[in-house]
């Protein structure tokens, strides 16, 4: 896959959304990151689960982009769940830019979906 090129895709799964992401992200797709992100959160009944367990590469852009993301579904009464591989590069990235703490952080998409934990507390407030 050639450098910055990522796919996006949409599905509905238990009342959630599901906007599943793989390949690479950076300043040269933000803007469909963006795009993709706030869709969801429009097209979410109450949650939208970004599914980044197929990312392989993500600059402070995506970074940016998710905590965007975040405050925006905080302030629609909605709430953006992660879902990053346990231990991952994603994860340890979000903890040492302080961003953790605010999302709700599970290793699969369906303990996103029923708000259950993989054995691990998640991050972020609750709602």
């Amino acid at each position: 896959m050639p450098f910055n090129q990522a796919t996006f895709s949409t599905a509905a799964l238990n009342g959630a959304a599901i906007l599943s992401i793989t390949g690479e992200i950076d300043i040269g797709n933000k803007d469909q990151l963006e795009l993709a992100l706030h869709t969801g959160i429009a097209l979410a009944p109450r949650t939208l689960v970004a599914n980044l367990l197929e990312l392989t590469y993500a600059d402070s852009t995506c970074l940016h982009a998710l905590h965007h993301a975040h405050r925006t579904a905080e302030r629609m009464n909605k709430s953006l769940a992660l879902v990053i591989k346990k231990d991952g590069g994603l994860q340890k990235i979000l903890r040492i830019a302080g961003l953790l703490q605010f999302f709700h952080v599970y290793h699969t998409v369906d303990s996103a979906v029923t708000r259950k934990t993989d054995g691990e507390p998640t991050s972020g407030s609750r709602a």
